[in-house]
């Protein structure tokens, strides 16, 4: 091991932000990275520093009486709507649940 750029270090770190959309399952990913850890060989390990809930996304149909008001209200107003999902987290997973 050592510190120079042409030698192997003795140990190896790396931190990954990952941003997954609420359809994926969460499990299945993370199965997949142990798997790779596996396959990589003895010693490689990873942690997980926060795994934040699977929160189904908010359902914009009849079932929703929020979305029915909000989507009435909208309409009588001629306002058109752009459904969109955000790649990146926000407060909303909390109103979400």
């Amino acid at each position: 091991g050592g510190v120079q750029t042409n030698v192997i270090p003795e140990e190896l770190s790396a931190e990954f932000d990952m941003r997954i959309p609420p359809t994926m399952d969460h499990e299945k990913l993370e199965a997949k990275i142990r798997g790779w850890c596996e396959e990589a060989g003895e010693g490689v390990t990873v942690e997980f520093y926060r795994k934040a809930p699977r929160i189904a996304s908010t359902k914009l149909d009849d079932s929703n009486p929020f979305w029915v008001a909000f989507k009435r209200q909208t309409d009588q107003m001629g306002l058109t709507m752009c459904h969109e999902t955000l790649p990146a987290a926000s407060d909303m997973q909390y109103l979400r649940q």
